[in-house]
């Protein structure tokens, strides 16, 4: 996830994996100089980050559904 303020987190990853961490500067910079491979990242970025919403909103529905008995 890309902020532009500090924030706290905790990363769980399944298999050996590299964490990244760039500046806002060195992220505006990216965007400058290379826009297309920007435009990349920033949809992958996006595609990902939608995958997860539509998961845990799938998560929540079938909560839901238990807390009320299966009823809408």
């Amino acid at each position: 996830m890309i902020a532009l303020h500090d924030r706290m987190n905790t990363a769980v990853a399944e298999a050996e994996s590299l964490v990244l961490e760039i500046s806002s500067d060195q992220f505006f910079a990216l965007h400058q100089d290379a826009p297309g491979d920007f435009g990349i990242l920033m949809l992958n970025l996006a595609r990902e980050m939608a995958r997860t919403i539509a998961q845990e909103g799938d998560i929540i529905e079938m909560l839901g559904r238990k807390s009320t008995g299966g009823r809408r």
